[in-house]
């Protein structure tokens, strides 16, 4: 008995201490997590004012934009026909409408049994205008050497004829042998003016061979390309449109084949307000956008511009040039046909104020004045402008361009704004970070109001 009271006590002050150890150390872990729980967001009390969201005025660097809409089209296609006639002998298995072939891959392939027999007889016509042409140049040094052959023959006549004449008129000689001698003149005349025609002849022969031979070699030539375009090729590479062709078909000359398009480079001609004229260069940057499903945005850059100006539309059109890569496995994202909208940037930005669009209502922007009251504030919009302008507000896409009427870190009021009444008292909250911004003036809105998205 006496043992189990002295046991008692011992028990009771060991649970008494580690009760208080535990409720130590629990208070040390409540004072730990609440020393170091995060901050929740401050926020506006009603009787602080209406609670807004704004954005702080900053200068930005802006590139002036012009929108306008214009439809797709390939700046490359070729529309492929038959340039003889012929029955269709091949189409590879693989050319089907929607592949991509490459220049000079073969699409169909005509008989050329005809034409490799012209090609036959055109070379051997010019084989044998050649051989004329090299006997002609055999021929002429016997034919000159024969000439003066004769011409000497005839000279040695006459001479004798002569001195048998003047023998006869000084008494001696014969009358006979004279008669002989012309005979003989007369035959070796002959024979010199046929050998003179024949070598006066070989420079007109050669020309009529050389003539023969340029016109054979002319249907050479022609019978050669009608071969080659019994192999119809692709001439550009790019995607099949149109197949027209079938094995065992007959095609004539002009008869359509196939149509190919190349969808790397592609153009839109865009229409543009009249005033972009003194602004827009060759070279500048355009962003291109889709609409619809699949909405995608492309970047591209003016290639030319059109001299004159619609008068109705009062617009001018630029040219804007597309590159793409094509995937081999589907479409690529900008296909000719497609109705676009394209903003084309001038490229010369200058530092400006910006407010989102949807801010402005009949001229004029509601701020948050020096004394924390909604105040009316007409302002001269410039222009409007696409893009993004992270500083400002990080999500805005849309953006009016402010001539006059507003300072450096005024704060513009965003939404509400058709709850919002001149004289309410405000509780203005930063678009950039999400804090109630200090009601203590213009000059004491957060945020930077230097740089800007280009």
């Amino acid at each position: 008995m006496t043992n189990e009271r002295k046991v008692a006590p011992l028990g009771i002050a060991i649970r008494t201490v580690v009760g208080v150890v535990v409720l130590v150390v629990a208070l040390g872990v409540f004072g730990l997590l609440k020393a170091t729980r995060p901050e929740a967001p401050k926020r506006a009390r009603v009787e602080d004012g209406k609670v807004v969201r704004v954005v702080t005025v900053s200068e930005v660097r802006v590139e002036r934009g012009w929108a306008g809409y214009g439809t797709a089209r390939a700046l490359r296609s070729a529309d492929v026909s038959a340039q003889v006639s012929e029955r269709v002998v091949e189409r590879p298995e693989t050319i089907e409408e929607g592949v991509q072939v490459r220049r000079g891959d073969l699409i169909a392939a005509l008989d050329a049994r005809p034409f490799e027999d012209a090609v036959a007889q055109a070379e051997q016509s010019v084989a044998r205008l050649s051989a004329s042409l090299e006997s002609i140049d055999i021929e002429e040094p016997t034919w000159r050497r024969a000439l003066e052959l004769a011409q000497d023959a005839v000279r040695i006549s006459r001479d004798e004829l002569e001195r048998l004449r003047t023998a006869v008129a000084d008494g001696g000689g014969s009358l006979i042998e004279i008669d002989r001698l012309e005979r003989e003149l007369t035959l070796r005349e002959r024979e010199a003016n046929e050998l003179s025609r024949q070598v006066a002849l070989i420079d007109p022969r050669r020309a009529e061979f050389r003539a023969e031979k340029r016109a054979a070699e002319s249907r050479l030539a022609t019978a050669q390309r009608d071969l080659g375009m019994t192999r119809i090729t692709a001439p550009i590479s790019g995607v099949i449109q149109t197949l027209d062709v079938e094995e065992g078909e007959w095609v004539s000359i002009g008869a359509p084949v196939a149509r190919i398009v190349d969808l790397s480079r592609i153009e839109i001609p865009v229409q543009l307000a009249l005033s972009a004229s003194g602004s827009i260069r060759v070279g500048d940057r355009a962003l291109v956008q889709a609409g619809g499903a699949g909405v995608g945005v492309w970047e591209g850059r003016v290639s030319r511009i059109a001299p004159e100006a619609d008068a109705g539309r009062r617009s001018i059109t630029v040219f804007v040039e597309v590159e793409q890569d094509v995937p081999a496995d589907r479409p690529p994202g900008l296909v000719p046909g497609s109705f676009l909208r394209a903003t084309v940037f001038n490229g010369r930005g200058a530092d400006r104020f910006v407010v989102p669009r949807t801010a402005i209502n009949g001229g004029r922007v509601m701020i948050v004045n020096g004394d924390g009251l909604a105040e009316t504030r007409r302002v001269s919009v410039a222009y409007y402008t696409e893009g993004a302008f992270e500083r400002v507000h990080p999500n805005e896409r849309e953006w009016a361009v402010i001539e006059d009427g507003l300072a450096l870190g005024e704060r513009i009021i965003i939404s509400n704004l058709d709850e919002v009444h001149d004289g309410e008292l405000i509780a203005a909250v930063d678009v950039r970070d999400g804090e109630v911004a200090e009601r203590s003036g213009a000059g004491g809105a957060s945020g930077s109001a230097a740089g800007g998205q280009r």
